[in-house]
């Protein structure tokens, strides 16, 4: 439900909002205008919220649909490759925020003195008004353009730079299409716990920058590959079991202590360099091949016990040394 302290907020009509922003993609606000200019509760201002200048101008990831795709954009939003335009995009975001707009109209609330912010945008998203608001056939663009009309909020959310998703129980079942077709900028921008509530296929696509802030747990989950390619910092944060996973060429840069506490099995395929540097309480445990490898100097550290199982010429070598 919409909390009263949102009677003191005020939204923004798209109009304002084109007029305001003097991007390309404000321009795309004001030609689409048509289809949400007649909504109640909203009334002209001279600052957009920063999320929707945001929206405005910024492109997809890489394979994405840009205004410029060669293959044209279709009558339902979409370009040939079947992803989202930026300027459809753009538009969706003037078309969340009247989608909040309404919900507060609906439950009653006078909107007055201020653009709507984003905290009363997301709660206004996650009332049952903002459901009555999107059957409205003036939203039906936007209901396609996330999937489903269930799929809003949450839709909304990353157009809109929310800080939290209204519905995130939904999010993982946003549609393959819609979630390859968000602006980069505006997914770079989500907080870590809203990140790490998305698909793990689509967390696989993002850049490690974007990764670094999520928890552990899940980034665990992302595929090898990926986790490969994060910076050792974040890599000696997982659990021991993941990082045995990675390539050895990976671990061999981590920490020392990172290495000690992963299987023996692993430490042994370890170079030697590596292996001469941890702690004589782990090389005690690898395999006598492994230890033959290692400078005397390392192997006069060892225990006794464990010496005297060493090779006849490593030893020989170990008492002229």
């Amino acid at each position: 439900m919409i909390k009263s302290p949102l009677a003191k907020i005020f939204t923004v009509k798209v109009l304002g909002l084109a007029a305001a922003c003097g991007t390309a993609g404000g321009v795309a606000l004001a030609a689409n205008a048509g289809a949400f200019s007649d909504h109640a509760h909203v009334t002209p201002q001279s600052h957009a919220p920063a999320a929707v200048v945001a929206a405005a101008p910024v492109q997809a990831r890489p394979g994405t649909a840009s205004t410029g795709h060669a293959g044209g954009t279709l009558a339902d939003g979409t370009v040939a490759d079947g992803t989202a335009s930026t300027v459809d995009t753009s538009r969706a975001a003037g078309l969340c925020w009247e989608v909040a707009s309404k919900a507060i109209g609906r439950a009653g609330q006078t909107v007055s003195g201020h653009p709507l912010s984003p905290a009363a945008a997301e709660q206004a998203l996650a009332s049952t008004q903002a459901g009555q608001a999107l059957a409205e056939p003036a939203f039906a663009s936007l209901a396609q353009a996330a999937g489903a009309a269930g799929y809003v909020p949450d839709y909304c959310a990353v157009l809109l730079s929310l800080p939290q998703f209204p519905q995130p129980g939904l999010v993982r079942d946003l549609p393959a299409r819609v979630l390859s077709a968000l602006p980069a900028t505006l997914v770079d921008k989500l907080p870590a716990p809203m990140l790490a509530e998305l698909p793990v296929w689509y967390l696989a696509q993002q850049p490690a920058h974007v990764l670094t802030g999520l928890p552990a747990g899940t980034i665990a989950g992302l595929p090898i590959p990926v986790i490969s390619e994060l910076p050792a910092p974040v890599i000696t944060k997982l659990p021991s079991h993941t990082i045995a996973k990675l390539p050895i060429g990976v671990i061999a840069k981590l920490p020392t202590t990172t290495i000690a506490r992963l299987p023996i099995p692993v430490v042994s395929q370890l170079p030697v360099p590596v292996l001469s540097r941890l702690p004589i309480s782990v090389l005690s445990k690898c395999p006598v091949p492994v230890l033959a490898k290692l400078p005397a100097g390392v192997l006069a550290q060892l225990p006794a016990s464990v010496q005297s199982g060493l090779p006849s010429s490593v030893l020989s070598q170990l008492k002229l040394g």
